[in-house]
Parts: C-alpha cells; structure tokens; sequence
C-alpha cells in the first residue's frame, strides 16, 4: 500500500478553500474568478512562449495563445472563439504534457469566464 497522505484539522479549526491537493506531486486548481482565470491564460501564454523559444512547439502556438489572451481580455469575450482556440492549442501542446495538462484545465475552468 502507498503513502497515507492526510489533512488532520482539530479543535475548531476549519478548512476554506475552493481546491485542495495532497501528496507527491500533488496539484490543486481553483478557476474562482474570471480574473483568476485570465491570469492562467496569461502565464500560459508564457509557459508557450518558452517551449517555442526551446524548440518544443512553433512559433504559430505562440500567436494562437496571444490571440487567446486579447480574446479573453476583450469587454465581451466571444465564448465560440475562446473555445476554439483553446481546442487548437490544446491539440498543439498534446507533446510537451505539462502545458497539455495546463491547457485542458483552463478548458475545464472557460465556463468561469462566460458564467
């Protein structure tokens, strides 16, 4: 059997907190806000930046994440354009599997922004 890994909480202590993670390698994503989630799409647009610059992905991710972040940062957010370039994205970064994690979050958390 694995590791037990645990949140103990005592007394009248409480836990608040809209994601919780535990363990090794453990990650916890919380999509609160749709600012929370533009700040994502932001630093996404430089987690694909770098792996353009370190040969990882080409040049036409990088345009389709910066379109991504003027589209999402518009007044009005087109939902259908946000969605699809999200899909295209997410089908370009398939092989550096961080970002693909990092981008099928943010799909996860897109309704967020429209909601």
């Amino acid at each position: 059997m694995g590791e037990n890994y645990q949140i103990n909480i005592t007394g009248s202590g409480q836990l608040n907190a809209d994601a919780v993670a535990v363990g090794t390698g453990a990650k916890a994503v919380s999509h609160g806000s749709s600012r929370e989630l533009r700040d994502e799409i932001r630093q996404l647009l430089e987690e694909v930046r770098k792996a353009v610059r370190d040969g990882e992905l080409v040049e036409e991710v990088a345009h389709d994440a910066e379109e991504l972040v003027e589209a999402t940062e518009a007044d009005n957010p087109d939902e259908t354009k946000v969605r699809g370039l999200l899909d295209k994205i997410s089908s370009a970064v398939q092989p550096v599997g961080a970002l693909a994690t990092t981008v099928s979050e943010i799909q996860g958390a897109v309704g967020a922004l429209f909601g």
